[in-house]
């Protein structure tokens, strides 16, 4: 990404080619400078000798001893853009910064910029800087371009996102940008026909125009876009395993294997297959009469658009466990919709079964289940979100839980990201049917969590680390105790078409008389041909 930086930021000036005698003329300007080292325009030449050979390294070494009082507007510009080359974004900023603070009206220094905070993550800087060009000229269909892709990866406000690119790309029908703009857009409402129909035109147009140069500032999202528009997959095939064990001795195992293939773009047909082992020791409360149980089920729908940014999920299937001859129905149902920017609105239902004990699989304990749930964006860094849910269980037992979690990202950059943030969760169970059921259900459980998360890419290699900690009450009677989890995933891109991803997670809790945990991995392989 920092090699994209130079074509991004300056165009085709930086990717001039330096003269047949730039070394002999190198040698003299640095014999001048030695003659006269505070000479800005001795200076800015050298510096500017050494930026179209790429030493980046070298120019901002001579133009970070220049004295303060003799550093020019022209060489704090010269300094920004050499930082911004040699990939050092935060450091660049502060200059560009300091060189608009006296030169606020320059309108190339601010389109530089604004591609700078955008690839930092300084989403709200961006559009600042945009709406400032866009208040002295509506039409600027540069500056909605940017926009446009400013909003995109903020992604809290797609249809703001998707009205902004539409007037870049009627301002200027030939500026790719615009077009790259709106393709992406689209594909974040969903309209993925309309996206790959707009994405057609724009291959039209860069043909024509010979391909994508050195410095097309749209070349790196065309190629993403290529990659994934050009060849789309017919059928995306997941197939995971996971393991659980915990303090009291339960062990399980499954596997599942999802497939989808695409239905008309903006559509896909699912099928779900899963398998889940449950073992437990003979005399705990979590077996019945055996100590191991199994339990398969499989599930058929798809997953539907039916508005921009609104779509819905609907499975249906049947679930069969090992002792038992005949089919149980399961269904689910999904509502994912966002009506306006910034908010997101979520609906589920279905009937499953719990696979997580053998004494829960040989008494078929299943459950119906109604949830819901609201998120809002504060900004492109917090999130506030709160969910409920009610089921009905097959025991003649009720449940009642609902969550609300606040989120912040702390640090952004696409190699490395922070976040954090605050978890709060409620659940109450009618009765505790634990002999029953084979599984606790207290008659109240409250937990109050701080976590933090770190995020990172290298090379094929992206990864997560997240931590959690704080105090639990696992029934109404029993005091606060501490809790903590940890988790980490890391996921690999073995080849265009495969991707591995494996993740390890531990809980640790206090109950009412013992401590307790539980810990399981898990592996999926991704595959889209």
């Amino acid at each position: 990404m920092r090699m994209l930086l130079l074509p991004m930021l300056c165009g085709a000036w930086a990717a001039a080619q330096a003269p047949p005698d730039y070394a002999a003329r190198v040698a003299e300007l640095e014999r001048t400078h030695q003659a006269r080292p505070s000479d800005p325009q001795v200076v800015e030449a050298l510096a500017g000798s050494y930026t179209m050979a790429g030493e980046y390294q070298k120019a901002i070494r001579l133009l970070e001893h220049i004295p303060a009082a003799a550093l020019t507007p022209d060489l704090e510009l010269r300094l920004a853009r050499n930082l911004a080359f040699a990939g050092q974004t935060g450091r660049a900023i502060r200059r560009y910064e300091a060189y608009r603070h006296a030169r606020p009206h320059d309108r190339q220094a601010a389109v530089e910029l604004i591609r700078l905070r955008r690839y930092h993550g300084d989403y709200e800087q961006a559009e600042k800087l945009c709406d400032e060009l866009l208040w002295a000229n509506p039409d600027d269909y540069e500056a909605l371009a940017l926009k446009a892709e400013v909003l995109h990866w903020a992604g809290n406000r797609r249809f703001l996102a998707r009205r902004t690119a539409q007037r870049a790309a009627r301002a200027a029908v030939e500026y790719p940008d615009a077009k790259v703009a709106q393709v992406y857009a689209l594909r974040d409402l969903g309209q993925n026909r309309e996206a790959r129909q707009e994405f057609a035109a724009l291959s039209d147009q860069v043909s024509r125009r010979g391909g994508v140069t050195a410095q097309s500032t749209f070349g790196d999202a065309y190629r993403l876009l290529e990659g994934e528009l050009a060849h789309p997959a017919v059928v995306v095939n997941t197939p995971a395993a996971s393991v659980y064990n915990d303090s009291d001795g339960i062990h399980n195992d499954a596997w599942s294997l999802r497939l989808a293939t695409p239905f008309r773009d903006d559509h896909r047909l699912l099928l779900d297959l899963g398998h889940s082992r449950s073992s437990a020791p003979d005399s705990s409360p979590f077996t019945d009469r055996r100590s191991v149980s199994s339990r398969t089920e499989f599930q058929a729908g798809g997953m539907f658009r039916v508005a921009p940014g609104a779509s819905f999920t609907l499975l249906g299937g049947a679930s069969r466990r090992q002792s038992q001859s005949g089919l149980a129905p399961v269904f689910e149902l999904q509502v994912t919709a966002s009506p306006a920017d910034r908010w997101t609105l979520e609906f589920a239902a279905g009937r499953e079964f719990l696979a997580l004990t053998p004494r829960a699989i040989d008494r078929d304990i299943s459950s119906y289940r109604l949830a819901g749930g609201v998120q809002y964006a504060l900004d492109s860094r917090t999130s506030l979100a709160v969910r409920g849910e009610r089921r009905y269980w097959s025991d003649h037992n009720r449940s009642l839980s609902a969550e609300t979690a606040l989120r912040r990202i702390l640090h952004y950059y696409k190699p490395f990201m922070v976040d954090a943030g605050v978890l709060s969760r409620w659940e109450k169970f009618d009765r505790d049917t634990q002999f029953a059921s084979g599984f606790f259900t207290p008659d109240q459980y409250r937990r109050h969590d701080g976590f933090l998360g770190l995020h990172g890419e290298l090379g094929r290699l992206s990864w997560e680390l997240r931590g959690a900690g704080g105090a639990q009450r696992v029934a109404r009677a029993a005091d606060y105790r501490p809790d903590w989890e940890a988790t980490a995933t890391a996921t690999v891109r073995l080849s265009r078409v495969l991707r591995l991803s494996g993740g390890y997670q531990r809980r640790n809790y206090s109950l009412l008389s013992r401590d307790g945990w539980y810990q399981g991995f898990f592996v999926s392989l991704g595959i889209q041909p």
